[in-house]
């Protein structure tokens, strides 16, 4: 803040910027008498003529004049008017002892002795220099009326004569003090004129000098001024020429010229008349200046002689500026104590407290600040400019409070009409930072860019700020750019108005334009915190950008350099992220891990934990996945997604082959979080795993719930798989015209689902079952063609099931062409004994009965398909093959085989008709019987149960046994099959 500003009594020069009523013309008096000497002489040759004792008198006076003997030629003169009045003599005897009592500076005696010549000689030769004297000592004797009435005559009667030489300088000097300066600008300028190198010239050019300071004309005050010192080099007004010259030099602000000035008059007139006045500028000058070092021990000085230097209290103000701009605030406090004890009546204490309020605003303490400005701005004596400094000043102490509403009331009261554009500007930058507080950031913008004069970094800086706020990017970025090109623009401002900027770059998603303002203010950084905030963000940008390479860059260099610091611990979990979409999963789960590791337990150590899962997943380390989601389980304040802790703990728990947990899982989110987005998805997923532990009516409830919130909240990546699994519960239950009627829309709506090929399996599957063999083989073939994960388990079942529909429709070659097909593409076949069996079959159909029995009873013998149903079946094939060659001994133990080895009532219930054909055969008649009623009473739930009834009827009535019965090529696959593994719970999310 500059030192006019805010102070109650703005600093002039009043103590010193007087005009003296004594003139400053002091030698004039015996320049004067000079010019009267040689009328004394002439007197005394007068006297040598004329010997009379009157005329010895009046020679012995002028003798005595004529040595200089003032006091005795004044007496004699005096003495002669008195006893010789009649004398012709007496007339000019009271001129010389006029003159004789001005050279003893008893003017008023001596303008007595004047005044009477001129009453006694209207017409004598010496009544212009008598009229001239008799205004000279009214001058002298201080009576500044009279001696203007006196000049003015004198100059009016005898306007050419020589004295007006003398006359004008002292007219001017009159006018002066008589506060007519235009009367002594004429006068001095007359002389001039007349007399440029009259006896006082040099006082006449000091005269119009002070005149035109008088009147702030310091062009023309300074032209006087070194006229004077440039042609009269050896005048005793050097000095005084050097005083006013630093007088002007210090008012036109040139400091450094006025401390020259006032230097000069000290070592030219150290016992100056206002020495002290001249000690104290010239110090006031050198702080001015800057030179501070000169200055601080020169008003210390003056600030120490409190009672003899009316200056003291000035230098002491003086020294608080220096202080305060030292940022010394002791010594500001203890210089005003020093004025508050010791010139406690000082016209300057007002200013003294103004720079103590300055002093406690620059250390942040607003409330003391507070009660100096309040106080101040009460006190009526107050110019207007020291009230309006301390009003905005007050203002800028609440804005210090946090009180903006006040701080905008305060400069409201501030008039900076006059004040100049430094106020106004100051006032307009609180206004737009207490606008900001206020959170009115289009105010403060719209103050600032209509802002009279020049801002300073500052108003920049809160312009930048209150266009950030109001979203203005564009103009903030100009504004920054036409600021960053000033050569001496403050690093620190600037910097941290291009991290606001850069900030809400970042925050608008303009990343771009953030990390060049980041790449700013990383280059010129060279402190910690800006390097750290600009590798922090230039980072971020990147990786929002998708510049993970950079953003690893910018990471690393940030952990490496501060890896202790808020910006790395933040960077960690994106630096991560940029590794993991990178592809580079061991270094990115190696990443989360630390994080997971090295963090308290936080939200970045919850999202580290939760971004670890997939990873450890792909790892197949699965159970320290499973470990993480625990715990992250018991901390949900931390991630605020316990919902997705929960899901991908069941989908983990799963495939980890725990069932039951992973059931256990879902239903927590089933029950917890209703509207959650993974609701949908973990409740089909119960059903699922309801499904696969064959509790179907659990499976059904929960498809029905999902179906209802399908309702009103449809998911549709879902609904396939809903579809599927109720599907596959209406296979379970055999229902295969319900399944057709569930599974088609998928194929047909839906077929490039996930499950779309499962389905086409099952519709393949029910139309098997119904016999619908033309319909079955469309899905089948495109079960064969699927080319996706969810096709692979089911390639070798689809094989089989062609090659038994082939088998059904008797196309025996193309059977064998499958069946080729199956063993060449799946050596490791589990179901090999399928492939046995039908081999049995196309041999029965060749009539190659005994090969047939060979291929029948490795489908048996087969480790994997013993005591399966086409165990039973083939086991059957055999007695029906030994029958057809008239066996029946052997026929009938194979038969006998089916119902002792295996529990399928209803080959059981073929074999006992078979067996008991085969006694008939044989002639056992009552082995027949007994197998027969077995039928009808242990098995009477198959279709052989009529024909059992029927052979125990014929035996009865002694019908004989049938003829040879023509083989019974029952085909394998007349019950469901499906793969190994029908889950579809290796996935996540549908």
């Amino acid at each position: 803040m500059g030192d006019n500003r805010g102070s109650p009594n703005k600093f002039s020069l009043a103590k010193v910027n007087r005009v003296e009523n004594s003139a400053t013309m002091t030698d004039a008096r015996m320049r004067v008498v000079k010019a009267y000497l040689s009328i004394v002489w002439v007197a005394l040759w007068v006297t040598n003529a004329i010997a009379d004792s009157s005329e010895r008198e009046y020679a012995i006076a002028a003798q005595y004049y004529a040595d200089e003997n003032w006091d005795l030629a004044a007496t004699a003169f005096g003495d002669f008017t008195q006893q010789h009045s009649d004398s012709p003599q007496a007339v000019e005897a009271a001129f010389y002892a006029g003159e004789s009592l001005v050279q003893l500076n008893r003017y008023d005696d001596a303008a007595e002795y004047f005044q009477q010549f001129l009453e006694a000689a209207p017409e004598h030769e010496s009544r212009a220099q008598a009229f001239f004297r008799s205004g000279e000592c009214a001058y002298l004797a201080n009576r500044p009326v009279a001696a203007l009435r006196q000049l003015r005559e004198f100059n009016r009667l005898y306007p050419e004569h020589e004295l007006q030489q003398y006359a004008l300088p002292y007219l001017g000097s009159l006018s002066q003090t008589a506060s007519d300066q235009e009367g002594a600008i004429q006068a001095f300028s007359k002389a001039l004129s007349k007399y440029p190198r009259g006896p006082y010239a040099d006082e006449c050019l000091l005269g119009l000098a002070t005149l035109a300071y008088e009147q702030q004309r310091y062009t023309d005050a300074a032209e006087f001024l070194s006229q004077l010192k440039r042609k009269f080099p050896e005048s005793d007004l050097q000095a005084e020429a050097a005083y006013w010259l630093g007088l002007v030099n210090f008012d036109e602000q040139k400091y450094g010229e006025a401390a020259k000035n006032f230097a000069e008059v000290k070592r030219r007139r150290p016992e100056h008349r206002r020495i002290h006045a001249i000690e104290y500028l010239a110090a006031e000058s050198l702080r001015r200046v800057g030179q501070l070092d000169a200055a601080i021990p020169q008003l210390q000085e003056i600030s120490q002689q409190l009672r003899d230097n009316e200056w003291a209290d000035d230098a002491l103000v003086s020294l608080m500026r220096i202080a305060l701009k030292q940022n010394d605030h002791q010594g500001v406090a203890n210089y005003a104590a020093s004025i508050e004890q010791s010139v406690p009546q000082s016209n300057r204490r007002m200013e003294a407290e103004h720079i103590l309020g300055e002093s406690l605003i620059k250390q942040q303490l607003f409330r003391q600040a507070v009660e100096i400005f309040s106080e101040l701005v009460k006190q009526e004596n107050l110019n207007e400019q020291a009230r309006s400094t301390s009003h905005y000043l007050l203002g800028v102490a609440f804005l210090g409070l946090d009180n903006p509403a006040e701080t905008l009331s305060q400069l409201k009261k501030v008039n900076v009409d006059g004040q100049g554009i430094n106020l106004r500007t100051q006032v307009e930058l609180a206004k737009a930072m207490a606008f900001n507080a206020l959170g009115q950031h289009e105010n403060a913008a719209k103050l600032l860019l209509n802002a009279n004069g020049d801002l300073g970094e500052q108003g920049q800086a809160q312009l930048i700020f209150a266009l950030i706020k109001s979203e203005d990017l564009q103009t903030a970025t100009e504004v920054l750019s036409e600021w960053q090109q000033q050569p001496d623009a403050n690093a620190n401002l600037l910097t941290t108005a291009r991290r606001h900027l850069a900030d809400a770059n970042f925050s608008q998603s303009n990343y771009q334009d953030a990390s060049q303002l980041y790449a700013k203010i990383l280059a010129g950084a060279t402190a910690a915190p800006l390097l750290n905030r600009g590798l922090s963000g230039l980072g971020w940008c990147h990786f929002r950008m998708g510049n993970d390479r950079a953003a690893l860059k910018a990471f690393d260099e940030l952990i490496e350099k501060a890896p202790d610091s808020t910006e790395a611990r933040e960077a960690r979990l994106p630096r991560a992220r940029s590794l993991e979409r990178l592809d580079e999963k061991d270094k990115a789960l190696e990443a989360y891990l630390e994080i997971a590791q090295m963090s308290e337990k936080n939200e970045q150590w919850a999202t580290a934990m939760l971004a670890s899962i997939d990873l450890l997943k792909s790892k197949d380390r699965i159970e320290l996945a499973i470990d993480f989601l625990q715990e992250l389980k018991d901390h949900p304040q931390l991630h605020g997604r316990m919902d997705l802790v929960l899901y991908k703990l069941g989908w983990l728990e799963s495939l980890a082959g725990n069932p039951q947990k992973s059931f256990a899982a879902y239903k927590t989110l089933y029950l917890e979080q209703p509207e959650s987005e993974y609701w949908t998805d973990a409740t089909y997923r119960m059903a699922d795993i309801a499904y696969q532990e064959d509790r179907i009516k659990t499976a059904e409830r929960l498809l029905k719930k999902l179906n209802q919130v399908h309702q009103g909240r449809p998911n549709p990546k879902l609904i396939p798989f809903v579809k599927y699994l109720e599907g596959r519960i209406s296979a379970h239950r055999a229902d295969w015209t319900n399944t057709i009627s569930i599974l088609r829309p998928i194929t047909e709506k839906n077929p490039e689902s996930p499950v779309a090929t499962s389905a086409h399996f099952w519709l393949a599957e029910a139309h098997f079952q119904l016999k619908e063999y033309d319909e079955a083989i469309p899905h089948l073939v495109a079960v064969g063609k699927a080319k996706d994960r969810e096709a692979e388990p089911w390639q070798a079942i689809v094989l089989l099931r062609l090659a038994q529909i082939k088998a059904i429709q008797r196309s025996w070659e193309e059977v064998d062409q499958i069946l080729s097909r199956l063993q060449d593409r799946f050596r490791d076949f589990e179901r090999s004994y399928e492939i046995r069996y039908l081999e049995g079959q196309r041999l029965v159909a060749a009539a190659h009965f005994d090969e047939s029995r060979t291929s029948f009873q490795e489908a048996i013998d087969d480790p994997r398909g013993q005591f399966t149903e086409t165990a039973a079946k083939a086991q059957w094939m055999i007695g029906e093959t030994y029958l057809h060659q008239n066996a029946a001994e052997q026929a009938l133990r194979a038969y006998l085989k089916v119902d002792m080895l295996y529990d399928y009532p209803e080959w059981r219930a073929a074999a006992l008709l078979q067996a008991g054909k085969c006694y008939e055969r044989l002639g056992k008649i009552p082995n027949a019987r007994k197998l027969y009623e077995r039928i009808t009473t242990e098995i009477p739930a198959t279709e052989h149960h009529a024909t059992a009834q029927q052979r125990l009827l014929q035996i009865k009535a002694g019908t004989p046994a049938p003829p040879k019965n023509r083989i019974r090529n029952r085909i394998s696959g007349e019950t469901p099959l499906s793969p190994a593994n029908t889950s579809d719970q290796d996935g996540e999310t549908r």
